[in-house]
This record gives structure tokens, sequence and C-alpha cells, in this order.
């Protein structure tokens, strides 16, 4: 047995630990929320793949074609197991065990028939069947987080912990894994098989616990602050689209077209982002800001998007931005940590591309100007 042989078992090894104790950790959690069940099955998912590739090294297993065949054909169970946890993370409060089961009920026929069978025509239309379930899954994915963006981004003046950019870095991971695992099949070189479980292992970690500072978003129910605590997991639930506030002012107040806002509201929402500095709240939503106007989050949604032509995002930080020009303007030596306190923003990184964006150079290039003049 060879170095690389050996480190390749090794490393099998702690993945199968690593992928145990991880799903036992996410079941067990304080606040173990859809999100969390969806991803510590998959997680132990790969634990009991894991732990069937070791089962190989066994007489007895490899002396039958059954049982070959049977542990061959779990793998492609993959993405029908891993559409549960991507599918919730873009569509919250889709995941049940039911849900799952149905997902994976074709997978499960297929290696039945197979593993009984041994046919190749079967094996065959298992893997047609699994690329074009790939290909569903991945087309589905990419339009709900497309949908998911649009929503936080009109509902959020803070992306901190909602956005979805690195989950898409993760899966190109993931996909790196695929090709360097199905190099190893083809010529069972050792070094690809460590390096899959070093890069796949890597991205795991990574996965796992950006899914645990991940805030939840519901797009069912009323919404409350985030929270911002790790553990217990914050959910932050929305209303529907179509729901009014609680804060909804008499119908005789509001506006007869749906897309527009009375005259006296928008003064008042210029009234309260100018001379309120409501905008100052670092956790500001939409809800909030309907709230204080009298109206709906449909309504003033409408009215952003349609007349200003902007996302309640984009909206509430220009105003941050615009403080922040009038502080650096006043004080060239304000720090940037300072900027970011008091004009309501998250995180540098948050106020440095929001800046850049909104005043078409960078927070450096900005500051160099000012002080120059």
């Amino acid at each position: 047995m060879t170095a690389a042989e050996r480190l390749s078992y090794l490393l099998q090894g702690a993945s199968l630990m690593f992928f145990l104790f991880s799903s036992i950790s996410l079941f067990q959690s304080e606040q173990c929320s859809r999100l969390k069940r969806a991803l510590a099955l998959v997680v132990l998912f790969f634990a009991v793949s894991e732990f069937k590739d070791i089962l190989r090294i066994f007489p007895v297993i490899t002396e039958s074609a059954y049982a070959m065949r049977l542990l061959y054909s779990i793998d492609l169970w993959v993405m029908g197991v891993c559409a549960t946890y991507f599918i919730e993370f873009v569509r919250p409060g889709w995941f049940t065990f039911k849900r799952a089961a149905q997902l994976s009920n074709v997978f499960i026929l297929f290696t039945g028939i197979y593993a009984i069978t041994g046919s190749s025509a079967v094996l065959t239309a298992e893997l047609i069947y699994v690329g074009v379930y790939c290909f569903a899954v991945l087309s589905v994915f990419g339009f709900l987080v497309v949908r998911y963006n649009r929503f936080i981004r009109n509902n959020y003046s803070n992306l901190e912990r909602l956005n979805l950019n690195w989950l898409i870095s993760v899966l190109v991971v993931f996909l790196v894994c695929i090709v360097v695992w199905t190099v190893y099949l083809f010529n069972h070189n050792y070094i690809m098989k460590c390096i899959y479980y070093v890069i796949s292992l890597t991205a795991w970690i990574i996965l796992i616990a950006r899914s645990k500072n991940q805030i939840e978003v519901s797009f069912d129910e009323e919404q409350p602050a985030p929270v911002e605590s790790v553990e217990p997991q914050p959910t932050v639930e929305m209303p529907t689209e179509e729901q009014p506030s609680e804060c909804a002012a008499p119908d005789s107040e509001q506006p007869t077209d749906n897309s527009q806002l009375t005259e006296q509201m928008k003064a008042q929402l210029n009234e309260l982002m100018t001379e309120g500095e409501i905008y100052l709240n670092s956790r500001l939503t939409l809800s909030d800001l309907a709230g204080e106007l009298g109206t709906n989050r449909t309504y003033l949604s409408n009215y952003l998007n349609r007349e200003l032509n902007v996302s309640f995002y984009d909206y509430v930080n220009s105003f941050r931005v615009k403080r922040a020009c009038a502080m650096i303007a006043s004080d060239p030596d304000v720090t940037v940590h300072d900027i970011v306190e008091r004009c309501g923003f998250n995180s540098v990184s948050t106020f440095r591309r929001s800046f850049s964006r909104e005043v078409g150079q960078t927070y450096g290039e900005f500051r160099k100007n000012v002080g120059s003049k």
C-alpha cells in the first residue's frame, strides 16, 4: 500500500467522523430549524456514504456482486438529498422529511432494481435520470436565488448574514470536487482522492459554519426584528406581499392606486429620512418604515420600485452614504469604523460597497480628493 493510498484512507475516516459528529450536532442544536434539519440530513447522508465506502475493504462485501452494485448505486442519490437543503435555503419553509423522501424515491427505486438485476440498461437509465435531475434542480435553484435576492433587497436595509453570495462560491467548489472525484474513479489515482477529500472537507466546514450564522427568512409570516446572536439560530420572518401591515391606516387614507402613496405619505417619507434620520437604525426593514408611514409594505415597495426605480436596500443606503460623505467633508480625520457605526451600516465591507455604488468612486479615492481640497 502506497503512502498516498494510506493517506486517502486516513482522510476518508476523518471525513466519516466529521460528517457524523456534525450531523449529530445539528440535530441536537437548541433550535433545530428547518434549514438545520435539511443540512443535518445531507451531512448524515454523506456520513453513511463514507461508511459504505469503507465497507468495500471487507472481502464479504467485495465478493458479493449484489452488495457492490448496491453500494455503487447509492452514490447517485447525492443530488436528490442535496436538493432538499439548497431549495430550503432559497424557499424557506419548504423542507419536510416527507418531501425529502419524495425527492429520493426514484433514486431508491433505481438502486433496488439495479442491485437485483445488475442490468447495464437500468444503470444507464439511472445515470440519464441523474443528469436530467441535476439540470432541473440547478435551474430551479438559480430561479429561486434570483427571487430570494430580489426579495431581501426590497425588504431589508442591511444584507449581512442574509445574502447567498457565499453559497454560490461553495457550490463552485463542490463542482470542482465532483470533477476531481470523477478523475479518481477513472484512473484510481489516490493522490486525486486525497485532493478530493481536502477540498471537500474545507468546503463542508465553510458551509456548515456559514449556515449556522445565516439569518433565515420566511416569506409567509409577520416579521420580527433580526436577532444578532448566533446561538440559538436567529430567524427573520417576512409577511407575504399581499398581507397588509398591522399598522396600516384606515382605508380612507390609503391611495386608490396600489402602486402609489398619497402625496402626504411621500412628504412624510422624505421627512422621516431627511429630518428623522430613521435610516440610522441598522436593522430598519420595509415593514418598519411602512408602519411609521401608516401604510403597508406593498404600497411602499411599489412606490420605491416603480416611481423611484430603486430597491428598499438601495434607497436607505443612499441616505447613509450621503451622511457619510458629509461626515468626511466636515471631519477628514474621522475613521471608517466611526462612519459605519454612526451612519447605520452593519459592517465596513457593506459600507465600502454601498459607497462605491452610490458615489461612483471608492471610499479611499473620495477621502483623498476631500483631503486635497
